[in-house]
């Protein structure tokens, strides 16, 4: 028969990998929107519209703490983990079972040991 306790940290373990993929999937992407977002801006100073180029600005913010807490995830910080899940949360509104998922793993992953 198997030790629970030892489940719990191999599914702990187990969430923790997950969210590493997913979280470097996410910053990859991230990484993507602020290249394509670099671009608009300059096209907005290009064309001479400086309010497209705020309002790109002002969206281009998203991913660059998105960025953020994704670094400090890597770092083992807690609240990154838990802004990152508000992130992950807010983007999948629209497919529940990804923010479903999402829940799941944030409720596995408080279980890892940060220090």
């Amino acid at each position: 028969m198997s030790n629970p306790a030892f489940e719990e940290s191999y599914e702990s373990i187990d969430a923790h990998e997950c969210l590493k993929l997913v979280w470097f999937i996410r910053g990859a992407f991230d990484l993507f929107l602020i290249i394509c977002f670099g671009y608009l801006v300059f096209l907005g100073f290009v064309s001479g519209r400086p309010e497209a180029t705020v309002l790109i600005l002002v969206i281009t913010m998203l991913p660059i703490s998105e960025l953020y807490f994704i670094y400090g995830f890597y770092q083992r910080s807690e609240n990154a983990l838990t802004a990152l899940h508000v992130y992950a949360g807010l983007s999948l509104l629209n497919f529940p079972i990804g923010t479903a998922l999402s829940l799941y793993h944030y409720v596995k992953a408080r279980d890892i040991k940060w220090s």
